[in-house]
């Protein structure tokens, strides 16, 4: 039993030396992260440079010189097509170049590195004319990792991220792909005209107004405004799918032209199809003809009718001074406070002319007197005012908003949720 417990307690004291024997061998953390290969510490090429300071890119590839420029309106490309550059973009490929990081010098002769001749030659031209240069060469075969030199006499560098992705992306990518700027609050009108369309959109007191054949060229039908708003936001977001270089369209082959008043200005897209069926276009942040995805009129080519606003008239009740209603020998006059509406069957009537919808189509001229008047006389002094002409064939009548003129129908259900709603 003695032995058993010497043997026992002569085990564990290897065991114990031999755990200490393999925690001494093992090296520090900080030893072992310094000694994995290919580690090193990275410095910026240019550390007194940033992106805002750059004012001009050349970057030289055997195949073409690609110039960017920055000026009053933004980066453009001047070469090798001159155009309009996406400022987002641009200002990511430009901050690349001017914060590059680079490693130790490596031996060796500059064509193991892709230098001889470089693979590119980037310059970056600052405001005040100060001119950066980086040859480009080859990428390292492990790592992300490209060889540079500043300048021919330089010393060949790695760069801690690759750059033949800059060299590889098309120039076309740095383009700026959009037609034209539509801000959608600045927006007042909007004209379309093509083989198949001829509408027009504005905007009066708050409300858009559309005219088209189904309403009359003299006459205007209140639209939907979220549908307009929708309408507008597509087509702020059209952008080209290329560019076309050659040949120029004349402005007869651009049988489609949109037309939107901005802020007192006008921008105009034009559009139209090759003999192959592909669409191309101008616009005004577009200095040649640009492609178009095929559906990029869609909206436009809806019936005029789908334009029109549902509801007989908006009613914002708080907006409201005045109210007076008559149909036939039926009228009601009543006017608002803050302690609300006197007489209060009002209220009731407020609540029918918020919920009445008017049919979409086409409708016949007004004939005779009116027959009903809708009158809302906001507290402001605005005033609109709605006509009731002859009886329809379904027992509504026709209906003349004289903002717009054209006449719409009101079908008989919706004119009795009027009449119901008067004392």
């Amino acid at each position: 039993m003695e032995n058993q417990s010497r043997l026992l307690f002569l085990l564990a004291a290897a065991l114990l030396a031999l755990v200490a024997v393999i925690a001494l061998s093992q090296p520090a953390a900080d030893e072992e992260e310094d000694a994995r290969p290919g580690e090193q510490d990275w410095e910026r090429l240019w550390p007194d440079l940033s992106a805002d300071q750059v004012g001009r890119v050349e970057l030289a590839l055997p195949e073409e010189l690609r110039v960017l420029e920055r000026g009053e309106e933004g980066w453009r490309v001047v070469s090798p097509t001159p155009g309009a550059a996406d400022p987002v973009r641009v200002e990511a490929l430009v901050d690349s170049f001017a914060t590059v990081e680079v490693g130790e010098a490596l031996d060796g002769p500059p064509a193991d590195f892709g230098l001889q001749p470089p693979r590119a030659t980037l310059t970056l031209t600052t405001t005040d004319g100060q001119a950066r240069v980086l040859e480009i060469g080859r990428d390292a075969p492990v790592g992300w990792h490209s060889y540079v030199r500043a300048g021919a006499e330089g010393p060949i560098r790695p760069t801690r991220t690759k750059l033949s992705a800059h060299l590889e992306t098309p120039v076309s990518d740095l383009r700026l792909r959009a037609l034209w700027s539509l801000p959608r609050t600045a927006v007042d009108g909007l004209r379309a005209r093509g083989p198949e369309v001829a509408f027009g959109l504005e905007r009066r007191d708050g409300d858009w107004w559309i005219r088209g054949d189904e309403v009359g060229p003299e006459q205007a039908r209140r639209a939907d405004g979220l549908a307009v708003e929708g309408l507008l936001a597509g087509l702020g977001r059209i952008e080209a799918t290329g560019f076309v270089t050659a040949p120029e369209f004349h402005a007869e082959a651009l049988p489609w032209q949109v037309e939107v008043q901005v802020a007192g200005s006008t921008q105009t897209l034009a559009a139209g199809q090759t003999a192959e069926g592909a669409w191309v276009a101008s616009g005004p942040l577009q200095e040649g003809l640009v492609t178009l995805d095929p559906a990029w009129n869609e909206a436009l080519l809806r019936p005029v009718t789908d334009w029109w606003a549902a509801d007989l008239v908006e009613v914002d009740e708080l907006a409201l001074a005045e109210l007076v209603v008559s149909l036939g020998d039926r009228r009601l006059q009543a006017t608002r406070s803050e302690a609300g509406w006197s007489p209060e069957e009002a209220t009731r009537l407020v609540e029918a002319l918020q919920a009445v919808r008017v049919e979409r189509g086409p409708a016949p001229a007004p004939v005779g007197e009116a027959w009903g008047r809708i009158e809302l006389v906001r507290a402001d002094g605005g005033r609109r005012v709605l006509r009731l002409h002859q009886e329809l064939e379904d027992g509504g009548r026709l209906v003349v908003d004289e903002a717009g003129g054209a006449p719409f129908p009101l079908s008989s259900l919706e004119l009795g949720r009027l009449s119901g709603a008067l004392p």
